[in-house]
């Protein structure tokens, strides 16, 4: 209304000069007064706080994969092993015998489609020939059984132990660790016990075999007990 009075004010202005104003002034105190809806960006400026907050979720899974391997003492670590491998106790300083305090810490991955993979802790020699296996062990993915057996020079193999538990899975990385004891051989997947095989002394032992559908990242002598 004030806009249609403007062509009137101008022929009038030196009664209405002083009136003009006041009211003119007014129209800028109700723009100034939108500005206050400028409030809406501190709302805005929220929601980034909300959004900040699910990223924290997602570091959840680091805490979750294949638990780490165990920590052992005066370790010798083999890495990127070639299948078939020959690990030769005696010249990595290992030395000979498998007894307590010593254990052997296995990390692979069964490869696509095996039919098993096969690891043989033996006497010096060539295993399977003219020198014993002490302790075969061996998952068998047709079968979802692990064998457990030995293997002496002019006997062959002996009698089969079998473990109903198949902890392994085509394309899913492993902890496997073999553990001496005073009389026996305890063995870990995945840092939980699965099965023990007591039948000869140990103290014989001098490498280990490995063979079959397994790619092995690495392979730890530990020595010792301890951090």
């Amino acid at each position: 209304m004030f806009e249609e009075f403007d062509g009137i004010a101008l022929t009038t202005a030196d009664f209405l000069e002083p009136e003009e104003p006041t009211t003119s002034t007014e129209v800028p105190t109700t723009t100034t007064v939108e500005p206050t809806t400028t409030e809406e960006p501190t709302t805005t400026t929220e929601e980034p706080t909300t959004t900040t907050e699910e990223p924290s979720t997602t570091i959840q899974p680091t805490i979750t994969p294949t638990k780490p391997p165990p920590v052992c003492r005066g370790k010798i670590v083999l890495n990127n092993l070639k299948i078939p491998a020959v690990v030769d106790f005696r010249k990595l300083g290992f030395g000979r015998g498998f007894t307590p305090t010593k254990r052997i810490i296995i990390i692979g991955t069964p490869l696509a489609n095996p039919e098993s993979f096969s690891i043989h802790i033996g006497a010096l020699g060539k295993l399977l020939v003219n020198a014993d296996v002490l302790f075969h062990f061996s998952p068998r993915f047709d079968e979802k059984q692990v064998i457990l057996n030995s293997w002496i020079t002019g006997r062959g193999w002996e009698r089969e132990e079998r473990s109903g538990d198949f902890p392994f899975k085509v394309g899913e990385p492993f902890v496997l660790e073999f553990i001496a004891t005073e009389d026996s051989i305890d063995v870990n997947v995945n840092n939980k016990f699965f099965v023990n095989f007591a039948r000869y002394d140990l103290k014989y032992v001098s490498q280990m075999v490995i063979e079959g559908g397994i790619q092995v990242s690495s392979v730890i002598l530990c020595k010792w007990k301890g951090m």
